[in-house]
């Protein structure tokens, strides 16, 4: 089985609830495709 890889751009500048809200979003994104 491959391992999920996560890859992001250093210039993806946020603040910190910008970041957080990043983090959970795409966390449903992984969840949506895994099941």
């Amino acid at each position: 089985m491959r391992r999920p890889m996560v890859i992001a751009n250093w210039k993806m500048n946020k603040t910190i609830p910008e970041a957080l809200q990043f983090a959970g979003d795409l966390r449903k994104r992984f969840k949506e495709i895994n099941t």
